[in-house]
C-alpha cells in the first residue's frame, strides 16, 4: 500500500466541478431552485431547446388549451439579453438576503409560501395589464420586501447619492426611466404592489392588532419541504418582530475611490443583525464588527417592452 500509515489516500483534489457544485449547495433552498430553473428555462429557450412561444403567459391559451404550465414559466422564462442578466442578479442576491433573513430563515415552507403569495397578487393583475413575462415583477416583490425588512439601511447609487433602502425600489424605477426603459414601469409597479401586499400582511397588520395574523403558511407546504408545522411564525419579522437594521450597502459601487462596478456572484453580504449571529454561534465577539463582504452591481439599462412586436 502507498502512502504514509494514517494518511487518507482517497482524498482527491477538487476541480472546478465540485467547487460549483459547492456554491450550488450553499444557495438556500428555495432561492437555489428558483435561480436553476430560471436559468435553465432561459437558456434552453436561448439556445432552441424550448419553445419561448410556449412559456410566456397567453391567457386564452390557459383557459382554452388547458396550457396550464404558463402560469409557472411565465414567471421563471426570460429573454436572453442584458436585463435579464440584472434580473437574476437580483433574485440571486435579494432571495439569498431574504431566506436568510431574521424573517424567515430555517424556514423553507414560509419562504416558499412568500413566493407562491406574490405569483398569485402578480398573475391577475398581469393577465388584466396585459404583461406576459412575470420575472421582473416577482423579483421586484422580494426586493420591496427587502427594502422595508432592511429600511434604515444606507445604500449608495451612482454618483455618490445616498439613501435609505425603503426607497430603493422607487429608485430603481426612476432609474429604469432615466435610461430610456418604457414609462409608466408597470412590471415593477406590479412587483411593489405584490411586495406591499405581504409586507402589510405578514408584518404591518399583525404588529398593530397584537400579533393577529391574517394568514399562515398551510401545512402542506411544511410536508412538501419536510420541516415541522411548529415551527410556523418562529422569529424575525414573520413571527412579528421587528425588521432588521443593517449597516451600509453599496449598488453598483467598487473601491471606496470609485470607478466602475461589477458583477460578483458570490454570498451574499450578510445584514448586521445575522453577522452578528453568526459571530456568537462560532464564539465570536459580536461587537467586532465581523467582516463586511460587499456584492457590486454595474447598474445599467434594464427595462423590459412587454407585448411588443
Amino acid at each position: 500500500m502507498n502512502g504514509n500509515p494514517g494518511q487518507n489516500n482517497n482524498l482527491q483534489p477538487r476541480g472546478p466541478l465540485d467547487d460549483a457544485q459547492a456554491w450550488f449547495n450553499s444557495i438556500p433552498f428555495v432561492t437555489r431552485y428558483l435561480f436553476a430553473a430560471s436559468m435553465g428555462l432561459s437558456i434552453g429557450a436561448g439556445a432552441g431547446l424550448v419553445n419561448p412561444k410556449l412559456l410566456y403567459l397567453a391567457w386564452p391559451l390557459v383557459y382554452k388549451k388547458f396550457e396550464i404550465w404558463r402560469l409557472v414559466t411565465s414567471f421563471l422564462w426570460h429573454p436572453l439579453e442584458y436585463s435579464y442578466l440584472m434580473l437574476l442578479y437580483f433574485m440571486y442576491n435579494y432571495s439569498w438576503q431574504l431566506e436568510t433573513s431574521p424573517q424567515f430563515n430555517g424556514r423553507k415552507a414560509d419562504y416558499l409560501f412568500f413566493i407562491l403569495f406574490s405569483m398569485a397578487v402578480i398573475l391577475p393583475v398581469s393577465v388584466y395589464m396585459t404583461q406576459f413575462i412575470l420575472l421582473e415583477s416577482l423579483v421586484v416583490s422580494m426586493l420591496y420586501v427587502w427594502s422595508m425588512n432592511n429600511r434604515e439601511t444606507e445604500v449608495s447609487f451612482f454618483f455618490g447619492l445616498r439613501f435609505k433602502a425603503m426607497f430603493l425600489p422607487w429608485v430603481y424605477c426612476i432609474f429604469d426611466f432615466l435610461t430610456g426603459a418604457p414609462f409608466p414601469p408597470i412590471p415593477k409597479l406590479i412587483g411593489i404592489f405584490a411586495g406591499h401586499l405581504y409586507y402589510f400582511a405578514d408584518t404591518i397588520y399583525p404588529e398593530n392588532n397584537n400579533g393577529a395574523r391574517l394568514f399562515t403558511t398551510p401545512n402542506f407546504l411544511y410536508q412538501l419541504v419536510g420541516e415541522d408545522p411548529a415551527a410556523r411564525g418562529m422569529g424575525g419579522v414573520g413571527g412579528m418582530g421587528n425588521a432588521p437594521q443593517g449597516r451600509g450597502h453599496r449598488l453598483g459601487g467598487a473601491n471606496a475611490g470609485g470607478g466602475g462596478g461589477g458583477w460578483s456572484f458570490t454570498r451574499p453580504r450578510q445584514t448586521a443583525e445575522q453577522e452578528r449571529s453568526a459571530g456568537a454561534a462560532a464564539g465570536a465577539d459580536a461587537g467586532a464588527g465581523g467582516v463586511r463582504q460587499r456584492t457590486g452591481y454595474n447598474w445599467g439599462e434594464s427595462g423590459q417592452r412587454l407585448g411588443t412586436d
